[in-house]
């Protein structure tokens, strides 16, 4: 990932086209960028920033934010009573479920995935749509490939069932995720996770227990690690699930978070105050 506008050098946004390659809304957004950073009007107008990974947090105070006035909050995510949910089961395939883009690095599992051995017992099915979607299509059936599926655009309980029958998913982001909600959703649905160890998803898995984490942009890494959670029985699968669906429950429950945030906002009436006097 690029960090060149770090520190307020945002004209790098124009010269590499970084807004939807376009110079123009490039030009616009780096404008808009050096606006708020002469006016100052993060540093008036907010009082506490709520970062929901440590990730973020840590690359906000390297890059000149007051670590005093930055907390660290995981998102709240609404979750159904725990009697309600079904008993986690050992799907059939490994699941991508996300927008196909370089930057989730969809190439890099396309490769790991080649090199897997003709005998590995497990598909891939990449639910999502993009910029990609349509090449990834044509080279699947060109190259004969039938251990890679694409599903197209899910949603709603679609995608559900979708997740509910996967083994495990994969989530190879090559770019900084901040705290993705694909780690809640794979936890709700009681499935490991794979990852990269790019930004804030190794912060949310417990490897061996919950899922794996691999070296980001490394195909013969996340080969490995695909291979390691394949050769597992229906049992150990079963219980990996298990193990990161009570993760979700016990820490990353509305009813355990609810009260930071509060404390959170009275930590900013408190500071507001202050800065007012």
């Amino acid at each position: 990932p690029c960090e060149r506008c770090a520190g307020g050098r945002f004209h790098h946004a124009i010269s590499n086209r970084c807004v939807r390659d376009s110079y123009l809304v490039s030009t616009l957004r780096a404008f808009v960028s050096y606006t708020w950073k002469w006016s100052r009007i993060f540093e008036r107008a907010v009082d506490i920033f709520v970062a929901p990974s440590r990730f973020m947090r840590d690359k906000l105070v390297e890059h000149g934010f007051d670590a005093r006035r930055i907390v660290h909050l995981p998102y709240l995510f609404a979750l159904p009573p725990e009697e309600a949910l079904p008993e986690p089961v050992a799907g059939a395939y490994a699941l991508y479920f996300g927008r196909l883009v370089a930057s989730k690095g969809i190439e890099t599992l396309i490769e790991a995935w080649k090199g897997l051995p003709a005998t590995f017992p497990i598909p891939l099915k990449i639910a999502g749509t993009g910029p990609m979607e349509a090449g990834l299509r044509e080279w699947i059936a060109r190259a004969g490939i039938t251990q890679i599926e694409c599903l197209g655009h899910l949603t709603g309980k679609e995608l559900e069932r979708v997740v509910e029958g996967c083994r495990f998913v994969v989530y190879p982001s090559e770019w900084y995720e901040n705290f993705p909600l694909v780690t809640y959703e794979t936890y709700l649905a009681g499935k490991p996770i794979l990852v990269s160890d790019r930004g804030g998803m190794p912060e949310m898995v417990d490897p061996g227990s919950t899922g794996l984490i691999f070296r980001a942009g490394d195909r013969d890494d996340l080969r490995q690690k695909i291979l390691t959670l394949g050769s597992l029985d229906d049992a150990a699968v079963v219980e990996m699930g298990r193990n990161a669906r009570m993760k979700l429950i016990e820490e990353y429950h509305p009813d355990r978070l609810y009260p930071r945030l509060m404390a959170i906002y009275e930590q900013a009436g408190e500071v507001r105050k202050t800065r007012k006097r």
